[in-house]
């Protein structure tokens, strides 16, 4: 999810407010490229560091989030005390300049 504001791009946390004239961009087949932002993909494989750990537990880059994980088909919408298993997938929105 993203928020426009303006020319602002937002992602959204717990705190973030929705405003009268946002913008927000939930889902697309082929999204259209916003400066600044780049939505990547990672899959969780049975032999990752990542696998059994807990969102809180993993150090991320300073220009990146996740926000959003599927799995079984399902969306998890992140927050620190998520623990991470085999086949989930992680959207992550690494912010670029």
């Amino acid at each position: 999810m993203l928020i426009r504001r303006g020319k602002q791009n937002i992602i959204p946390d717990g705190e973030t407010l929705i405003l009268q004239n946002d913008v927000l961009v939930l889902s697309a087949i082929t999204p259209d490229e916003v400066h600044g932002i780049k939505l990547v993909e990672k899959i969780i494989e049975k032999d990752s560091r990542y696998n059994n750990k807990l969102l809180s537990e993993i150090s991320k880059k300073h220009n990146e989030i996740i926000i959003m994980i599927q799995r079984n088909g399902q969306v998890i919408i992140p927050n620190g005390n998520v623990r991470l298993t085999t086949g989930d997938t992680l959207v992550i929105n690494r912010a670029v300049n």
